[in-house]
């Protein structure tokens, strides 16, 4: 762990310059040639009716800018869109659902020759060629006049240095060629033309040849907290190792490094992601740092120092382990591929410097999908703290599908439903009697995954959606701020539901670890400090081998699969279960829809150990045995919740568990609940 003296450098990654007006004094601004914005609001006064404010920089190079400003009591939202080049006639900017123009909801705008703005509404109808970054490499496009112009023009103007366009739309036009501005991911596309070209794509009445310069993607709707920035008391410090990626397509890595000393209790607000350069960035699937506790009035360096520069080791399913993963168990942090660094809402934080000395450890899922044995990558966390303490202690669990337990999603499946539930028995165990709010979720799934909704039931009810995203991208997992907190009351169910797309896959995808396998689970910021760090569930396993006459299965490291060692034929012994599948299941659309209504309707293993209560025994285990490294081998009193090669399932489940919305698997999408806590 290193001390850094400022927190700027994490700032600039956590936050981007934000604006910070209303859309009257924005307008007025851009005839200045320098927007200047006044500071953030101060804490405790009452939001403006404008309340979120965005900034992406599309190109640095060409000072090309994109800022909006949601408005939800007139459910509309403002664009400022510049580019700082000269000789620009007009600008392009388009919204849609994919990385491409097709469908895409494009406003083109700019000056005329005359000194007057023009803007032409474009919705793509009609395609000429093939798309822009298709597979056959073409880029010709054309998008088309709307038959409804919806985009409103509030400001244009040229200058020697560029040009400045101002729109705005509302969230929804009812206009089935615009796209819904909701809680979805979505793609922006930007361009821009010469000046000389303007008049003729001002007199363009009927089509505009359209090739996007770049494409980014954000959520639009979305509120961007800025808490820390008035500060000035506030640090950051570094959890981060170099590590040389085993030749395998998977890793999931674990190490434990020493914290920082504090002479009081700080809370940390916020963290980014550290990577060392771009290579190490590419090969991090996600990452989380967890806090270690040792046993009760036993110093945690006893314990925990020896393992400082450790080379570390597998995190899961190893039979004998060297560090004390089980004495690990607190989320602290969590970073999955494509996310930014964040900041907390200001009314919570998570405790660090109560004891005189704190250990943490570093978990992460490596990708090496060439099986390279020369990569060396550098990662960690960036955390930032404060001694200003905030109103209450939050924690950070996972709610979904149990990462061991065993489910199929066949080839060639489109929206193929997998849910994990946290139950009522859970909740109750979990949930003081006040009950928790939920301040925000990052959505977590893998590469199969389209869609990804967090539910919510009290008793028979459904309520709204507490985060979803029906566009989501296993590349781009953001921390996402509720823009209310949700209430979540001991003995509600909740549940993570993904649909899955496997239609460009001719093999069965099946639960598990690595990219090329499946996972479904919602990371959730409470305001309460819970001693949980999970709530899943999962289809029964033994079921599943019953069915196709397996009796028995184990986990092999090195092929990253589960293999039979003992099944009905014995010709099938020896075989991954992958390679069963494939040879044993015909996908017909009758087996296709029974495994999708057992995996989702059937009954369920549910499982939310207390964390603390787990480290207890193994403190229990660490007294007799005294100190020796032998002593983190806990068999006889820890191995049932520590999975190993022999882990077929999830060891030690609270229960059973059916899910609460088990018929929604086959009613219409009209019928859902609707979201109202991100838009």
């Amino acid at each position: 762990v290193k001390s850094q003296s400022s927190p700027i450098s994490v700032l600039n990654r956590l936050v981007p310059p934000s604006l910070a007006t209303i859309p009257r004094n924005l307008l007025n601004s851009l005839g200045s040639g320098v927007l200047s914005f006044p500071p953030p609001r101060p804490v405790g006064t009452t939001p403006p009716i404008v309340q979120f404010r965005r900034r992406e920089v599309l190109n640095e190079t060409l000072g090309y800018i994109v800022e909006w400003e949601v408005n939800r009591n007139t459910r509309t939202v403002v664009f400022n869109i510049s580019v700082e080049t000269t000789a620009v006639g007009y600008l392009v900017f388009g919204l849609g659902r994919r990385e491409q123009v097709a469908g895409a909801d494009v406003v083109v705008g700019g000056v005329g020759s005359d000194g007057q703005s023009f803007l032409v509404v474009k919705s793509l109808a009609d395609i000429m060629g093939f798309l822009w970054k298709d597979m056959y490499g073409e880029d010709n496009s054309t998008i088309v006049r709307d038959t409804r112009q919806n985009w409103q023009l509030l400001r244009a103007e040229s200058t020697s240095g560029g040009l400045r366009l101002s729109v705005s739309r509302l969230f929804d036009t009812c206009d089935e060629q615009d796209l819904e501005m909701n809680n979805d991911l979505t793609y922006i596309l930007w361009g821009y033309g010469n000046s000389s070209e303007s008049e003729s794509i001002n007199n363009s009445i009927e089509s505009v040849q359209f090739s996007p310069l770049g494409i980014t993607r954000a959520y639009l709707l979305d509120p961007i907290v800025n808490t820390t920035r008035s500060d000035s008391q506030l640090q950051t410090w570094r959890v981060s190792r170099t590590f040389q990626l085993p030749p395998r397509h998977t890793s999931y890595w674990c190490t434990i490094h020493r914290g920082n000393r504090f002479a009081s209790k700080q809370h940390v607000v916020g963290y980014s992601g550290y990577f060392g350069n771009e290579i190490s960035e590419k090969h991090v699937h996600h990452q989380i740092v967890y806090r270690c506790t040792p046993p009760p009035v036993r110093d945690a360096s006893t314990y925990f120092e020896q393992f400082i520069g450790h080379p570390g080791e597998e995190c899961y399913v190893e039979d004998v382990h060297a560090i004390p993963t089980n004495l690990c168990l607190e989320i602290v942090g969590m970073w999955g591929v494509g996310q930014r660094g964040f900041e907390f809402p200001e009314t919570v934080g998570f405790p660090i410097g109560e004891a005189p000395n704190e250990y943490f450890m570093l978990e992460t899922h490596y990708d090496n999908p060439d099986e390279r044995s020369d990569l060396v990558v550098e990662n960690g966390f960036e955390f930032m703290y404060t001694p200003n303490l905030r109103q209450t202690e939050g924690s950070l669990v996972f709610i979904g599908t149990s990462p061991l337990g065993l489910y199929m999603v066949p080839p060639q499946s489109q929206n193929f439903k997998v849910v994990g539930t946290c139950n009522s028995y859970c909740t109750s165990s979990m949930i003081p009697l006040g009950g928790m709010e939920i301040l925000g979720t990052i959505l977590h799934s893998h590469m199969t995954t389209q869609q990804i909704r967090f539910r919510h039931f009290r008793g028979n009810t459904e309520l709204p959606w507490i985060s979803n995203d029906d566009n989501y991208s296993y590349s781009f997992q953001r921390f996402r701020v509720l823009s209310e907190p949700v209430r979540v009351l001991p003995g509600d169910n909740l549940a993570t539901e993904c649909s899955m797309s496997t239609t460009n896959k001719n093999r069965t995808t099946l639960s598990g670890f690595s990219t090329n396998d499946e996972m479904c689970v919602t990371f959730v910021l409470v305001n309460r400090d819970l001693p949980f760090l999970y709530c899943t569930s999962e289809y029964n396993t033994q079921t599943t081998m019953a069915k196709y006459g397996i009796r028995n299965m184990t986990w092999d490291r090195e092929l990253q699969a589960r293999v039979i060692n003992d099944a009905v034929n014995p010709i099938h012994n020896g075989q991954t279960f992958s390679d069963f599948v494939e040879s044993n299941i015909e996908w017909t659309p009758q087996e296709r829809a029974q495994v999708e209504q057992e995996q989702y309707n059937g009954v369920h293993q549910v499982f939310c150990p207390n964390v603390r209560n787990y480290a207890m025994i193994g403190h229990a285990a660490l007294g007799l045995n005294g100190l020796t490294r032998d002593l983190f081998d806990l068999d006889g009193l820890m191995n049932e919740n520590r999975p190993t090669t022999r882990s077929v399932s999830t060891p030690l489940p609270n229960g059973n568990v059916m899910f609460p919305g088990r018929a929604s698997i086959d009613e219409n999408e009209n019928n859902r609940a609707p979201n109202n806590h991100s838009m």
